[in-house]
C-alpha cells in the first residue's frame, strides 16, 4: 500500500482506496512503472553474430543457372531411367512373389493334411523361373516330416538331386512363421 496524490484536490490518498476521503473523487490507480533495462553488449554482440551467419549463408547459397536444352534433355533422360529401373525392379519382385505364392499354393494341394503344413521357406531365383519351398507336413503314420520340393517353370521336382542342382545357388527368400 502506498500514498498518492489526489488528481482533483492533490491530498494524500491510499493506492487501494476506491474514492479520495477528502474531496470523493474517484482515485486513478496509478501503476508502477517498471524501468526498461539498457541492452547489454552481449545481446548486441548475439545480434550481429546472427547478422553476420544469416548473410554468410545467403551469400553461399550457390546461384543457379539456367539449363541448356542439351543438358535438359539429360536431366529428363536420366529421371526417366531412375524411373524404368524402379518400375523393373518392382516387377521383378512381384513376378517373384507370385512363383512363390503359387508353389505354396502347390504344395498345399499335394499334401494329405493342408492344415498342418509349414512352410519353413520359400526361395526363388532372380528371373522367378525356380521356385525352391521347405515345408514339415504330417506322413502316413501321424508324424511330421520335413520335406522340399522345387519347381522348375512350374513342373514339380522331389528328388535331392534336384535341390542340389537348384536351390544350392543363392537365391531371394520368403519366411513364413504362420501356417500356410
Amino acid at each position: 500500500m502506498s500514498l498518492q496524490a489526489c488528481h482533483e484536490c492533490g491530498k494524500d490518498v491510499s493506492s487501494e482506496a476506491a474514492a479520495c476521503p477528502h474531496c470523493g473523487a474517484m482515485v486513478k490507480a496509478i501503476k508502477p512503472v517498471k524501468e526498461k533495462k539498457p541492452t547489454s553488449k552481449t545481446t548486441y554482440a548475439l545480434l550481429g553474430l546472427l547478422g553476420i551467419v544469416t548473410i554468410g549463408t545467403f551469400a553461399m547459397v550457390p546461384k543457379s543457372t539456367p539449363l541448356t536444352p542439351a543438358q535438359l534433355a539429360a536431366q529428363q533422360a536420366a529421371v526417366s531411367a531412375q524411373a524404368n529401373a524402379d518400375n523393373d525392379k518392382k516387377t521383378a519382385e512381384y513376378l517373384r512373389y507370385t512363383a512363390a505364392a503359387a508353389a505354396v499354393v502347390a504344395v498345399k494341394n499335394s499334401v494329405r493334411d493342408p492344415d498342418l503344413l509349414k512352410i519353413e521357406s520359400a526361395r526363388v531365383d532372380d528371373n522367378a523361373t525356380t521356385v525352391c519351398v521347405k515345408f514339415r507336413s504330417r506322413n502316413g503314420f501321424g508324424g511330421m516330416n520335413q520335406d522340399g520340393i522345387v519347381y522348375v517353370e512350374g513342373k514339380p521336382y522331389h528328388t535331392n538331386a534336384a535341390w542340389h542342382k537348384h536351390c544350392t545357388a543363392p537365391m531371394y527368400e520368403q519366411h513364413s512363421d504362420s501356417d500356410s
